[in-house]
This record gives structure tokens, sequence and C-alpha cells, in this order.
């Protein structure tokens, strides 16, 4: 309700990294913008490095080529770089693949109320799976984040219809 939508469709590393670019630089720039990035790809994580990518179209596997999977692949550490440069107040990030969803540090603290945490910067990142498992392709991770975030996971005492990030990761962790 009220967001806009851009969609992006298998790319190759030129475009995966201008597309979220230009993605950013064009709803992160209003502080009061809301912002939801989804990735629904491959992922991998670099066995040498313990880095997790996630894979354009024309990256090799990361253990055929290990240098050009990684000088192709969009490393989570780009992203995280990225997060911290938005203007936009409030960025969830949710990556639908196979990498370490471990490499994020994981705060589980919440803010005292609901409205404390809607004026803060806030970027929260949510992995469908660790680095030692795998995704499936139909997955229900996505069933259950559509229905979280359309509602479910409102699990609050006062239902308020505001779902915060602590919200929607123990939704999906119960869930999925």
């Amino acid at each position: 309700a009220g967001f806009t939508v851009v969609t992006e469709r298998d790319l190759d590393s030129k475009d995966l990294a201008l597309a979220l670019k230009k993605f950013l630089d064009t709803y992160g720039a209003d502080e009061r913008n809301q912002l939801l990035v989804y990735f629904a790809s491959h992922g991998a994580t670099d066995s040498l490095t313990g880095n997790g990518y996630i894979v354009p179209t024309d990256a090799p596997l990361p253990d055929e080529n290990p240098g050009e999977f990684r000088s192709k692949s969009l490393s989570m550490n780009i992203i995280k770089a990225m997060a911290k440069d938005i203007v936009a107040r409030h960025v969830l990030f949710v990556f639908d693949s196979c990498f370490a969803g471990t490499i994020f540090g994981v705060d589980r603290s919440a803010p005292r109320s609901v409205r404390d945490g809607l004026n803060k910067k806030v970027r929260f990142f949510i992995t469908a799976g660790a680095a030692t498992e795998r995704v499936l392709d139909r997955s229900i991770f996505r069933d259950q984040f559509v229905r979280g975030i359309l509602g479910a996971a409102d699990v609050g005492a006062q239902k308020d219809e505001v779902i915060t990030d602590v919200e929607l990761g123990r939704f999906l962790v119960t869930e999925v």
C-alpha cells in the first residue's frame, strides 16, 4: 500500500550493481521514505573469505574460478556499506538466497516502544538461509514473508498495525 515497486530480473554483474545503486539513490534520498529491498536470487558463501555474495547471471561458480566469482558477484560487505549511506529512515533488506545469514551482526534489542523506533534510522537484514543451508527456488520463506508483511507478523499485544523488525523476524523464525 503506497509503495513504488521496481522489479529487475536475471541481471548480470554490471546491471545488478547499477540497479541496486539506482534504486537506493532514487528512493533512499528522502529521509521520510521506507525501503524494502528483496533479493530472490542465487547466493553463495566464498569458502576462502567466508563472505556472502549475491550471484549475478554472468558469475562463475565460486569453486571454479574464485577470483572472477568475487569480482562479478555482489558482496554483502558492499551491500552493508551501501546501507549506511542511505538517507531514508527505515530500510529492510531481505535475501531469499543461499549464503551466510550469520555474516550480519545480530542485535536482538528492541526500542522501548514502537514510536521510539519510528523516529530512528534503522537497517534490518533478513536472510532465508545460513551458510550451510540450501534454499529452494520455490521457497516457503517467500510465502511466509509476504504473509508477515501483510499483517500476520503483527503479533504485539495491541495489534497496532505496525510490524517491527523484531516481530517480522520472530514470525519468520516460527513459520519457516
